[in-house]
């Protein structure tokens, strides 16, 4: 068995060697041509691009033998060694060939629009071929030219040495023998896909680590990012959610939003206060007593309720934690089948509250116990102007849960010692991972039962617990008097009462909670009752701070004083729901048809509101696949 895998190893090693080789190459070509992009030309900037290139490029050298190697395996069984030589020598050189075509647009591309080869690029040139031709130089094509014709020239002589040397022999032994090493070596291939073992498969994000943008795109593999991106593009879309054309969608959408703030909360001294937003994993309302939740689980937070400012009919617009990222720190609404934040090419052109702050000279930087990679976060993070981004790597295994990542104590305790060295006006974003399956905690239990409704319980109260504790010692600190904090939740959750269906606004309400000392003492306790979305948040603290940005579409102040009772859109899989005052409404996108309305208020038109649902639903798609 040992001989066996031995030769057969070899050429998987061999394979994934070329094309690591490969890609290193490539990568050299487009550092060479780009040297002129890059702000620093130190060797450890260097460096830094091909380190953090490497698991992409191991992922994709093995997507790329993956065929050869199911085809080789499956030959050998039949000691059909001479088919095997023949399919080899047909598959790689023209994988050579197409690796080297995307190569060459890319750099070219790259230069054009600064952007790497996508889907998007593809369908451009195929549907105006002559335009995209004539819109670059003749003779800046040419270094390039040169550059891929004696890349190609030594691959192809490379991949001969390796094509002679490889061995077909037919594996040996009985058909036992031959499945253990056909299996160990595909497994070892999808180890590679993968890009280990961790929680999150690789993506993007696990290239991205620096805050200029040309680093992150030299580092990025070309063809694992187009792979995705075309992928990505072309799942099938059951419905683009068109319910009327431009003009009336618009018309549909153009109801009175107050943008005003007459409702100051923040003391007149506060100037350029820090910002910190703590996001709260799954934490639903059903656990705030204040808003109608179970009582006991969060007595910390009814504690910063009766100081802060509580906003009581505040809902999700998602259902996950990469929609509700994006929905708090870009005001963007979620996508019912999609996610934005996992699409690296559409995510950069969003704009960001961090964004604002940096262009205020605030320091930025981002608290996660997780892995930052997962579903792009990381990506997002550092093209929006975060300076640092803190996360799993940061902590000892040791505080580790079992799947996550850091427990939310932990997490707090090392943010407070970065903060002692931090300097202000700085903006800082927490995010929570302990209210999560599988719903663990390092403290004693409060609720006995073995439940997923009482784990749930003693996660949220070990959030709630690790929240106490971190707000005991900030107040300790120096910067705690001039800070603002914004607690909110990511999305809601079906526990712990289990009687909400996605459908369903109040599986999506969640808190949203402004305190720190910088408010003024005539709005402890103060509850607001608007009705609005994570959307909403952005447009609320900037207002407050007196920073001007463009106006966005999605946000708007929470603490405006014609306030017009506002209202919350939501979305799931292929449906969205609106709620107000004096309503509620859920639409089926897959059946087409509505799932509930509710109303308090006779004089409310149905018809009107679904329309407003669907035309805010369709411009929320058509943005997205704008971008």
């Amino acid at each position: 068995m040992f001989s066996s895998l031995r030769s057969t190893g070899s050429l998987f090693s061999r394979l994934i060697f070329f094309w690591l080789f490969s890609f290193f190459l490539e990568r050299l070509i487009s550092v060479i041509y780009f040297i002129e992009k890059l702000p620093s030309r130190h060797w450890i900037d260097f460096r830094d691009i091909f380190i953090n290139s490497f698991r992409l490029d191991l992922s994709m050298a093995a997507y790329l033998i993956s065929i050869p190697l199911v085809v080789v395996i499956f030959l050998q069984y039949f000691d059909k060694k001479s088919w095997a030589k023949i399919f080899f020598q047909i598959y790689q050189p023209l994988f050579i060939l197409f690796f080297l075509i995307i190569g060459f647009v890319n750099l070219n591309l790259y230069r054009e629009w600064g952007t790497k080869l996508n889907y998007k690029a593809i369908v451009t040139f195929i549907e105006f071929p002559y335009e995209v031709a004539i819109s670059g130089s003749t003779w800046a094509l040419l270094i390039p030219a040169l550059l891929y014709s004696s890349l190609g020239i030594l691959l192809f002589k490379l991949n001969k040495v390796l094509h002679d040397a490889a061995d077909f022999t037919s594996i040996r032994g009985t058909v036992i023998i031959k499945s253990v090493v056909s299996i160990l070596i595909l497994g070892l291939n999808l180890f590679c896909i993968r890009g280990g073992w961790q929680l999150s498969p690789i993506n993007v994000s696990m290239s991205q680590y620096s805050n200029v943008p040309v680093y992150n795109h030299l580092a990025t593999n070309t063809m694992w990012q187009l792979m995705q991106n075309t992928y990505l593009e072309l799942i099938p879309l059951k419905s683009r959610y068109v319910y009327f054309p431009q003009g009336e969608m618009e018309k549909l959408l153009l109801e009175e939003k107050g943008a005003d703030s007459s409702i100051h909360i923040l003391k007149p001294d506060a100037i350029s206060p820090n910002i910190v937003f703590i996001i709260l994993e799954s934490f639903t309302a059903d656990v705030i007593e204040s808003l109608g939740g179970e009582p006991g689980i969060t007595p910390n937070i009814e504690s910063i309720i009766k100081e802060g400012v509580l906003f009581t009919h505040l809902y999700s617009t998602g259902e996950r934690t990469d929609k509700g990222i994006i929905a708090v720190l870009s005001s963007f609404p979620a996508q019912p089948t999609r996610s934005i934040i996992r699409e690296n090419h559409k995510q950069i052109h969003l704009s960001s509250i961090s964004q604002a702050f940096k262009k205020n000279n605030y320091n930025t930087s981002f608290y996660y116990g997780g892995e930052s990679e997962f579903f792009g976060l990381k990506s997002y993070l550092i093209s929006h102007a975060y300076d640092a981004v803190i996360d799993k790597n940061s902590f000892h295994s040791k505080d580790f849960n079992s799947k996550w990542g850091a427990h939310d104590g932990v997490l707090f305790d090392k943010h407070l010692a970065d903060m002692k060295t931090n300097k202000p006006p700085f903006f800082s974003t927490v995010l929570t991972l302990s209210n999560h399956e599988p719903f663990e905690f390092p403290i004693p239990a409060k609720f006995k039962g073995n439940g997923f409704s009482d784990l749930f319980r003693n996660t949220a109260y070990y959030t709630d617990f690790s929240l106490g504790n971190y707000f005991k010692e900030a107040k300790k600190q120096s910067w705690y008097a001039n800070t603002l904090f914004v607690i909110v939740a990511d999305h809601g959750h079906r526990l712990p009462l289990e009687k909400y269906e996605i459908w369903d606004s109040r599986r999506h309400r969640i808190p949203l909670i402004l305190y720190g000392n910088v408010i003024k003492e005539e709005f402890h306790g103060y509850k607001n009752a608007i009705y609005g979305s994570q959307t909403d948040i952005s447009q609320t603290i900037l207002n407050q701070l007196g920073i001007k940005v463009k106006p966005n579409f999605w946000s708007h102040d929470l603490l405006r004083s014609n306030q017009k009772d506002g209202f919350a859109f939501f979305d799931w899989d292929n449906g969205f729901g609106l709620v107000g005052k004096d309503f509620s409404l859920s639409y089926n996108e897959d059946a087409h048809r509505l799932i509930s309305f509710n109303s308090k208020d006779s004089s409310i038109n149905k018809e009107n509101k679904i329309n407003f649902a669907k035309a805010y639903m369709q411009k929320i798609f058509s943005e997205y696949l704008k971008y």
